[in-house]
C-alpha cells in the first residue's frame, strides 16, 4: 500500500518537501469543502478515508484519480478529523455520532468502533 500525505493547497513548495523528506510519503495539496483544513475534516486508515458530505465532486475526483479510497458520511458533525480517532484495529468514534452515522463509520473504515471521549470533550 502506498501511503500519501493531504495537505492544504497554502502550504509551500519549501514545507512540501520537507514534509515529504521526514513522512516519506508523496503530499497532495488539496480541499475539502473547499478548504485547506484537510485535518479537521478528514481522517481513516489504510481501507479508506471518512470525508464528510460537504466535500466537492472535484474534490472527490481528484482523490478517485490518486486511487485513494473514500467513504462519504452523511452528518451533521462532519469535523471527522477531530470527533474520530482512527487507527487499522479500532476507532474511538465521538458520543455525538448516531447510531446509524457510527455504524456506517464502523463500515467504511472495516473495524470495531468503540464510543467515547478524550478529554471530556
Amino acid at each position: 500500500m502506498l501511503f500519501r500525505s493531504l495537505i492544504g493547497q497554502e502550504i509551500s513548495a519549501r514545507d512540501r518537501r520537507q514534509i515529504e523528506k521526514v513522512l516519506k510519503v508523496p503530499t497532495h495539496p488539496m480541499t475539502i469543502g473547499g478548504t485547506s483544513l484537510i485535518g479537521v475534516f478528514v481522517n481513516g486508515n489504510s481501507r479508506n478515508l471518512l470525508l464528510p458530505s460537504i466535500t466537492f465532486d472535484y474534490e472527490r475526483k481528484e482523490l478517485e484519480r490518486l486511487s485513494i479510497p473514500f467513504r462519504i458520511i452523511e452528518s451533521s458533525h462532519t469535523a471527522f478529523g477531530n470527533n474520530t480517532l482512527v487507527g487499522e484495529q479500532v476507532c474511538l468514534v465521538s458520543d455525538e455520532y448516531s447510531a446509524f452515522e457510527k455504524k456506517r463509520i464502523r463500515e467504511a473504515l472495516d473495524l470495531k468502533t468503540v464510543p467515547g471521549t478524550i478529554g471530556g470533550a
